[in-house]
């Protein structure tokens, strides 16, 4: 500041946010990333002129740096989605290798990439009106089911946390397969939607690092 009192008193908006949950980027050079944590603020002793010395420490529980900007992957069921090689009659359900057909009415196969150093964990939230959510991981045959009908409210699977959740109440007793997906470092997962009725099961997750 230009004077002591001007000093002073910009410190003000910092103190507001001592405790609180900020994020903080950094861009250098190759990648922005952020993390999130609780923000303390530390003042110096004494006021030089009109220049105030402080720390700012951020504390963040999650060790996670993510690209600041979110990549998004849409599908739906449509024609494609019953071309996945299930049948009644085989001995575990799947017939393999899985046949995933040549597309239909709705895209039912995305490829998520994620150009981080650490495996990234998608959140992925459907919508619409459905019933019979799977989602299978193409190069491992790995699960995610959801038995509830998804409605008025769209329905959230964290893939972190491995939870389900309904406008922000805890669903996860309707999972009744667990195979969360998830993007491993500098690579990427294909994953499949099967469902009946129509609505949009979108995908999201950032590159991650570590």
């Amino acid at each position: 500041g230009r004077t002591r009192a001007e000093a002073v008193s910009s410190l003000a908006p910092l103190g507001a946010m001592a405790h609180r949950l900020v994020s903080i980027a950094v861009d250098d050079g190759v990648a922005e990333t952020y993390a999130t944590g609780a923000l303390t603020v530390e003042v110096g002793k004494g006021v030089r002129g009109g220049a105030v010395t402080l720390t700012l420490t951020i504390v963040c529980p999650d060790p996670r740096r993510y690209g600041t900007t979110p990549h998004r992957a849409y599908l739906s069921p449509g024609a494609s989605a019953g071309a996945l090689g299930w049948h009644a009659d085989a001995p575990h359900g799947l017939l393999w290798p899985l046949s995933y057909g040549g597309g239909g009415a709705g895209a039912n196969v995305a490829t998520l990439r994620n150009d981080g150093t650490s495996p990234a964990y998608p959140v992925i939230t459907a919508s619409g009106d459905m019933a019979g959510l799977v989602l299978t991981d193409t190069s491992t045959g790995a699960q995610l089911a959801w038995d509830g009908h998804v409605g008025a409210q769209p329905v959230t699977l964290d893939c972190l946390s491995r939870t389900a959740s309904v406008a922000g109440v805890d669903a996860s007793r309707l999972l009744s397969v667990r195979g969360f997906p998830s993007v491993p470092a500098g690579g990427e997962v294909t994953l499949a939607l099967t469902a009946t009725g129509t609505g949009t099961v979108c995908a999201e997750w950032r590159d991650t690092y570590i």
